[in-house]
């Protein structure tokens, strides 16, 4: 996410934009379960604080393994796929600074 996601309250949906209109819970998995919060400010000021941090791309990293460390990528057998999309997505936003969205489990 380029913005900040939306602060988790006992009123409010967080993180994503759409999830206050979706009402996503800030407990993931299974409502078999049964979670009980017991101390959900603690809960809301983590997950605020750790969905706060601005993160970005390691431009020297990037621009090493897209040029003379390309063998690094090729080590192990893993989908090349994968490879190339990751770091096309990390060539879009290696200028733009983004956030993480976190949930409890």
């Amino acid at each position: 996410m380029i913005s900040e996601p939306v602060k988790w309250s006992d009123s409010l949906s967080g993180g994503y934009i759409k999830n206050k209109e979706m009402g996503i819970n800030i407990i993931t998995g299974s409502n078999k379960h049964a979670h009980t919060i017991t101390n959900k400010e603690s809960l809301y000021k983590a997950v605020n604080y750790m969905s706060s941090i601005k993160f970005s791309i390691n431009n020297l990293l990037l621009d090493y393994l897209i040029n003379d460390g390309s063998y690094l990528l090729d080590i192990d057998d893993g989908d090349k796929l994968q490879k190339d999309i990751t770091l096309k997505i990390a060539s879009t936003y290696k200028n733009i600074p983004f956030y993480l969205t976190i949930h409890a489990d």
